[in-house]
C-alpha cells in the first residue's frame, strides 16, 4: 500500500562513489482468484414418467451431480487444502465433503477437478512426510518419472530444509486445479502450492510462501512435471529454494551458508549469537524465535531474494512475511573486524521493523538511526565511525532545520549517504540519553509501525512536543560532532 514498505535496510555503504540501496518489490501473492462455478440449472419437466424409469436416470446421473455439491454444499473445498506434517488435512470450519468419486476418462475438466485436487493432496501429504522424517527418496517420489532436472532440484532443496533443521512445514493447495494445454493422452495441471514452514522450532509463526507447479497424470496417480522459483511477488527466491546450503544453529539463531564458506560457520555463529542477545534487548513485540542468517557469496548474493542490490553493499535485512525479516550478508565485503557490527545493525532492523508493515517513506533517519544505535549500543559515543561525515555535513551546511533527512537516492554521493545514516544515530543516541530505551522504542513503533505523526508521537512517548525534540537534537548534533 502506499506509505507502507521500503527498501531492504542495510548499513551506510563505503564512500567510494558506488549508488547507495534499491528499492524492494512490493509484497503481493502471485496468481488470480480462482471462483467456484455453480450448479447447472436442471430443466423444469411438465410431464410424468413412470416412476421406475425416473430413478434410473436419478442413479445414472448421481455420478454427474455429486461433484458439482461439493462446490456447493462443501464451502471448504474452495479454501486451502492444509498439508501438515501429521498428514491430515486442516480442520475445516463446516462438516468436509465426501471424497470425490473418481470421474470417468472422458469426462468434462470441471468434473475432474475435484478429484485431482484430492489426489494432488495425497501426494503432498506424502512429501511432507517424508521431509519431516528425512526420507530423501519419499521427498522425490512427487516426481514424473525421468524428469531428472526436477529431481535434482528437489533433491538439492531436501538438503538444505534438512540443514536449516526444518521442525514444521506445510503444503497447502490454493485455489484449485487449472486444466493446461495437453498433447494426447498426457493431461496436465497448474497448482499453486503455499508452503509454510519452521526453521530450528517446532512452534514459529510461519509466513506463507506461493509456487506454481505443474503436474501429470500418471498410471501411478498425479506427478509433479515442474516446480517454479518464487520472484519479485513473494520476495523471492529464497535461500533454500536455489542453493545447497550448510548451517549451524544456536540458541537464538540459525546461520546459513554454502559448502564453499562452511568453515566460516563456527565464527560466524558466535557472533550472531552475540549480536541477537544484543538485539533481544530492543525488540518491540514478541521475542522472536530464532533470527535467519544467509551469507551469500558473490553469486548466489546476485540471485537470492531478487539480487537487486548492488555489489559492494554489505548486507541487508529484507520482509519475508507481515511479521518476519531474514538478514543477508555479503561475504565478500565483510571484513573480519566489521561483522559484529553489521550483524548488530542488521539484527537491529529485525527486532524494531518486525516485517513488511511498516511506514518507510521520510522515516530513513530514523530507521536507519536506531539501527546504528542499536549497532552502538554499551560503547562510547565518541567512539562512533560516522563522526567525520556528520561534521562535514553540519559544517557544509546540509543539516538545516530538522533531523528528518531525506532519503538518499541513487544520485547521493556517499559520504553523504553515511552522513544521514550518522544524523538518525546521533538523534536517536540523544532520545535514548534523555528519555531511555523503553521511551525510544514506543517512539518509533507510533512513527514506523503505526505511521502516528512525529508530533503526536512525541508527545505520547516523550510528553512533549517535536519541535522540541527535535531542536534538542540539532544542538546535540552539532555540540558532539564539533
Amino acid at each position: 500500500p502506499p506509505g507502507q514498505g521500503g527498501p531492504p535496510w542495510q548499513g551506510p555503504p563505503p564512500w567510494d562513489g558506488a549508488p547507495p540501496w534499491q528499492g524492494a518489490p512490493p509484497w503481493q501473492y502471485a496468481g488470480p482468484p480462482y471462483p467456484g462455478m455453480g450448479p447447472p440449472t436442471p430443466p423444469r419437466r411438465r410431464w410424468r414418467w413412470q416412476l421406475w424409469v425416473a430413478l434410473g436416470l436419478v442413479a445414472v446421473l448421481m455420478r454427474c451431480v455429486a461433484p458439482v455439491v461439493l462446490l456447493v454444499n462443501g464451502a471448504n473445498w474452495l479454501r486451502p487444502e492444509a498439508v501438515g506434517p501429521s498428514g491430515s488435512a486442516a480442520p475445516a470450519a463446516t462438516t468436509a465433503p465426501p471424497p470425490a468419486p473418481s470421474p470417468a476418462p472422458d469426462a468434462p475438466e470441471r468434473m475432474r477437478q475435484p478429484w485431482v485436487m484430492e489426489r494432488i493432496g495425497d501426494v503432498l501429504r506424502a512429501q511432507t512426510a517424508a521431509l519431516l522424517r528425512g526420507d530423501r527418496a519419499g521427498f522425490l517420489a512427487v516426481v514424473e518419472p525421468a524428469n531428472r532436472k526436477l529431481s535434482g532440484d528437489l533433491a538439492r532443496r531436501f538438503g538444505s530444509l534438512r540443514a536449516l533443521r526444518v521442525a514444521d512445514y506445510t503444503q497447502s493447495i490454493v485455489g484449485v486445479p487449472r486444466p493446461r494445454i495437453s498433447t494426447g493422452d498426457r493431461r496436465e495441471w497448474g497448482v499453486t502450492v503455499e508452503v509454510r514452514h519452521c526453521f530450528a522450532v517446532t512452534r514459529c509463526a510461519p509466513d506463507p510462501l506461493r509456487m506454481r507447479s505443474v503436474w501429470v497424470e500418471t498410471a501411478a496417480g498425479p506427478r509433479m512435471a515442474s516446480l517454479e522459483q518464487t520472484g519479485d511477488a513473494e520476495n523471492g527466491p529464497r535461500p533454500w529454494e536455489i542453493s545447497a546450503l550448510r548451517t549451524a544453529v544456536g540458541k537464538r539463531t540459525v546461520v546459513a551458508t554454502t559448502s564453499k564458506y562452511a568453515s566460516r560457520l563456527p565464527r560466524l555463529l558466535r557472533e550472531a549469537e552475540k549480536a541477537a542477545a544484543n538485539a533481544d534487548a530492543f525488540a518491540i513485540g514478541p521475542p522472536r524465535d530464532r533470527y535467519r542468517i544467509f551469507v551469500a557469496g558473490p553469486q548466489d548474493w546476485r540471485r537470492w531474494y531478487g539480487g537487486d542490490l548492488p555489489d559492494w553493499s554489505v548486507g541487508f535485512a529484507t520482509a519475508v512475511g507481515e511479521d518476519r525479516m531474514e538478514v543477508v550478508l555479503n561475504i565478500k565485503e565483510i571484513q573480519s573486524d566489521y561483522l559484529d557490527e553489521v550483524l548488530r545493525h542488521e539484527l537491529g532492523h529485525v527486532v524494531t521493523l518486525g516485517g513488511e508493515k511498516y511506514h518507510g517513506r521520510s522515516n530513513f533517519w530514523l530507521i536507519e538511526g536506531i539501527a546504528e544505535y542499536i549497532q552502538e549500543y554499551k560503547r562510547p559515543v565518541g567512539g562512533y565511525d560516522g563522526r567525520q561525515v556528520v561534521r562535514r555535513y553540519v559544517r557544509e551546511g546540509k543539516l538545516k532545520k530538522t533531523v528528518v533527512v531525506a532519503d538518499p537516492t541513487a544520485n547521493t554521493a556517499d559520504w553523504q549517504v553515511a552522513a544521514r545514516y550518522g544524523v538518525g544515530y546521533y538523534a536517536v543516541r540523544r532520545l535514548a540519553d534523555r528519555f531511555g530505551n523503553a521511551k525510544v522504542l514506543a517512539f518509533f513503533k507510533a512513527v514506523v509501525r503505526d505511521g502516528t505523526a512525529l508530533d503526536a508521537a512525541a508527545r505520547s512517548a516523550f510528553g512533549t512536543t517535536w519541535a522540541g525534540v527535535n531542536a534538542d537534537c540539532l544542538r546535540y548534533i552539532r555540540r558532539t560532532t564539533g
